[in-house]
């Protein structure tokens, strides 16, 4: 069974297609979750300012913290998330 999933691995690598992506960014990412146990999936380059950002009260009430990391929201369990994506 074992060989199975890992043929069927195989054969989903072989049938990737890099120039589908071609035209995109490739992204490091880190999943993080909020005070309030929303998940998030942030860009490394975003990850010092979301946790300086969730820490201020004002920045989070104001609505500005949803604004500006909503997009990143998982909106639900994260082994429910695909952690890659054609941007």
């Amino acid at each position: 069974m074992k060989d199975k999933h890992i043929q069927s691995f195989n054969e989903h690598q072989e049938n990737f297609n890099i120039s589908d992506v071609s035209d995109s960014k490739i992204q490091k990412v880190k999943a993080l979750k909020d005070e309030s146990g929303h998940w998030y999936v942030i860009p490394n380059d975003l990850v010092s300012s979301f946790m300086k950002d969730e820490q201020d009260e004002d920045f989070v009430d104001s609505g500005e913290f949803d604004n500006k990391y909503g997009k990143y929201r998982t909106g639900g369990d994260l082994n429910l998330v695909q952690l890659y994506a054609v941007i």
